[in-house]
C-alpha cells in the first residue's frame, strides 16, 4: 500500500492544469495503479473513494488494459464497483485480450456484480476472439453464472473464432452440471468446432467419459462410444 504523502503527490499530478502528461505524472501513474488496484482488492471503498475524489480517472488502464472497474469485478468487490460507476467507470472498456468486467465477473462466478454491471448497460458481445460471457463462465465451471447468463439472452450456441461452443468448453473441462444445464436449456450436442470436433470427442479426449455417455443420451450423433 503506498503512504499518504505519496496519495497525495498522485492526486496532485493529476489535478494541476497541463500536467497530465508531464514527467511527473507519467512517473507517478504506475504507483497510482498500484494503490487503486490494491485498494480495490482488498475492499477499501473509502480509499478508493478518496483517490476518485482527487481526480484519478475512474477508467485508467494498467498497461495490460485492466480498468479498475474490470479488477473490482474480477474480484468480487461490489460496494468499489458501485462506487467506480457512480464515478463514471465505463463498462464497455476491454483489456488487451479484448475482456470487459461483464467477462471477468462471469468467469469469476459473481453472479451480483454480472447484474449490476448489465444494469449499467453491460453487453454479451463476444471478445475479438468470439468468447462471449457464458463462454467464460461455462469453461469456470459456474452452474448458476450460466444459468443467469442465458436469462439475460445470451445465444446458447454463439461460437468462437474456432467454432467452440460453451457446451464444448464444458465437455472439454469436465463441468458436468454445467454440460447438463446447457443441453436442458437447447445446446446442440451435434455441432462441431473448425477442426470438426464434436462436444464428446472432445469430452472423450480429456477423459470425461460421463459426459460423453450424457452427450449421447441428449442424441449426440457419434459413429461409437469412442467418437470415431
Amino acid at each position: 500500500m503506498l503512504n499518504p504523502e505519496t496519495r497525495k503527490l498522485i492526486a496532485c499530478c493529476l489535478l494541476l492544469p497541463g500536467l497530465l502528461f508531464s514527467s511527473l505524472a507519467i512517473a507517478a501513474l504506475p504507483q497510482m495503479l498500484e494503490a487503486m488496484f490494491n485498494d480495490i482488492n482488498l475492499g477499501d471503498t473509502g480509499s478508493v473513494e478518496d483517490l476518485l475524489q482527487h481526480g484519478v480517472d475512474p477508467d485508467v488502464q494498467d498497461e495490460q488494459g485492466y480498468s479498475a472497474l474490470m479488477v473490482a469485478a474480477r474480484e468480487g468487490q461490489l460496494k468499489v464497483a458501485k462506487v467506480l460507476l457512480a464515478h463514471g467507470a465505463k463498462v464497455y472498456k476491454r483489456n488487451q485480450f479484448g475482456e470487459t468486467a461483464l467477462m471477468l465477473a462471469a468467469y469469476n462466478g459473481h453472479n451480483v456484480l454480472i447484474d449490476l454491471l448489465i444494469a449499467h448497460g453491460a453487453d454479451l458481445h463476444a471478445n475479438r476472439n468470439g468468447w462471449t460471457p457464458l463462454m467464460y463462465a461455462s469453461y469456470a465451471g459456474h452452474t448458476a453464472t450460466v444459468k443467469q447468463l442465458l436469462a439475460y439472452g445470451e445465444p446458447v450456441d454463439a461460437r468462437t473464432s474456432a467454432g467452440l461452443t460453451a457446451l464444448m468448453l464444458a465437455c472439454r473441462q469436465g463441468y458436468i452440471e454445467v454440460v447438463e444445464l446447457l443441453l436442458r436449456l437447447g445446446a446442440d450436442p451435434n455441432l462441431k468446432s473448425k477442426n470438426g470436433q464434436s462436444a464428446t470427442q472432445m469430452a472423450l479426449a480429456n477423459g470425461n467419459t460421463d459426459i460423453a455417455d450424457l452427450l449421447l443420451q441428449a442424441g449426440a450423433q457419434e459413429k461409437d462410444s469412442r467418437g470415431d
